[in-house]
């Protein structure tokens, strides 16, 4: 998308939307991050806080 967005300048609707359908795909796909392992206090957290954090970790 980087590469097309340099060329073309891809307007920044086309750009979320595909960043929602990569996102989606990664959580379909078990890449969620779950478990801070005590990094500041934080353990595990809940499945559905875990998949929003990929949405905000792609931006």
């Amino acid at each position: 998308m980087g590469i097309y967005d340099d060329f073309y300048n891809a307007d920044f609707k086309l750009k979320f939307f595909l960043q929602i359908i990569v996102a989606k795909l990664l959580i379909d796909q078990g890449f969620v991050i779950d478990d801070f392992h005590g990094i500041l206090g934080l353990h595990e957290i809940p499945r559905l806080v875990s998949q929003f954090s990929l949405f905000l970790y792609s931006w």
